[in-house]
């Protein structure tokens, strides 16, 4: 019997490149890819784990970021965190999209905050959806103070039958302080 070893040989990936120019002590661009965690700082890092005013990776922080998780003042991912701006499968912040999107305005097929539209809407003041709970709540089954119920009979809900002049009117009264965009934003998709 002889006995045959077999060396598997793995090779390694790993970029580094860091420029020379230099912004407030940090590289002007930082890029560190490969397997394992690879970090990356710079005005623009792009890696695995990146930081930066703009920042690419699968965990990213910075004002604009972009990644698998991405944390940020405008984020964008799978899953996003954002202090403004948070478009992701699952995304929360001040202004949120998403599949299941959690914020102050909210759009996505989960939609929960202070004004939200989706599928399943839930707002502390307005929501909008084909389930829409909320103080106004606008859409084919509703639960709130003010509701708004579509009985156009349509299989989806199309809001035929609720006027855009009668929501607006209820939001502006009942909250008066609320941006006009956001008004402009909720009505839109009323008749």
């Amino acid at each position: 019997m002889v006995a045959t070893q077999v060396l598997l040989t793995r090779r390694i990936f790993d970029y580094e490149y860091k420029s020379r120019q230099m912004l407030y002590g940090l590289p002007l661009v930082h890029i560190h890819i490969g397997f394992g965690a690879k970090k990356a700082k710079g005005i623009i890092a792009i890696g695995n784990l990146a930081t930066g005013v703009l920042s690419i990776g699968l965990l990213s922080m910075g004002i604009l970021s972009f990644g698998l998780l991405s944390l940020g003042v405008i984020g964008i991912g799978v899953l996003s965190l954002a202090l403004l701006l948070a478009i992701g499968s699952i995304s929360a912040g001040m202004f949120s999209i998403g599949a299941v999107a959690f914020g102050i305005v909210t759009l996505g097929a989960v939609s929960i905050g202070m004004y939200s539209v989706g599928a399943l809407s839930i707002a502390s003041r307005v929501a909008v959806g084909d389930y829409a709970y909320g103080y106004i709540a606008v859409g084919r089954v509703v639960d709130g103070v003010i509701t708004f119920m579509d009985t156009s009979g349509a299989n989806n809900v199309n809001f035929s039958a609720i006027s855009r002049d009668d929501v607006r009117r209820a939001i502006l009264t009942e909250f008066p302080n609320t941006w006009n965009w956001i008004v402009n934003l909720i009505t839109s998709m009323l008749r």
